[in-house]
């Protein structure tokens, strides 16, 4: 049986706080909206350009049939059209688009993080995941001088053993 279950992570918004609130999950707007031009980049950075997307690949393959201690935690993750894990800034940012960028990393390390609990869930459940495949996306808005992502979408796609219940795996994802 094979389940898609889409998740956002909002609230990826203030790498430096002063605060010890948790910084997940948590709802925030994307930014002013109206087309001014940005105090530190000046007029070619408005807030009414798109945002930028970015986004990832991960597949992992195995059983957890036999408990947390057994199952590979090995998975595969890509970001194309980047081929290995040499980095670069965003093509915007002058960077080379042949190379992953620390926001396509940080996409997938969300990615992967929620794979790797997931799995550790449904092990320790009783639940034989025989496939995940996640197609993560991160938003980072153009005309927010901050430069920050603002949002991560996962969606990933789980493969169980026949007869798992459905519900079940769904509240595990989430």
């Amino acid at each position: 049986m094979t389940l898609r279950l889409p998740r956002t992570i909002t609230g990826l918004v203030d790498p430096v706080r002063t605060d010890a609130a948790p910084l997940l999950p948590l709802s925030c707007p994307s930014g002013p909206q109206g087309g001014t031009s940005s105090p530190d980049y000046g007029p070619y950075m408005t807030t009414t350009q798109p945002a930028h997307g970015y986004h990832t690949h991960l597949l992992w393959q195995g059983s957890t049939a036999a408990g947390y201690r057994a199952y590979p935690r090995q998975h595969r993750a890509v970001a194309p059209p980047a081929a290995e894990i040499h980095r670069s800034a965003d093509p915007h940012f002058r960077g080379d688009a042949g190379f992953m960028n620390p926001e396509q990393l940080l996409v997938m390390a969300a990615s992967s993080c929620q794979l790797l609990s997931f799995l550790a869930l449904a092990a320790r459940r009783g639940v034989d995941v025989l496939g995940y495949e996640d197609e993560a996306h991160g938003e980072m808005p153009e005309g927010d001088p901050r430069m920050r992502l603002t949002r991560i979408t996962l969606t990933p796609v789980v493969t169980v053993a026949a007869g798992t219940d459905r519900l079940f795996v769904e509240e595990l994802v989430h």
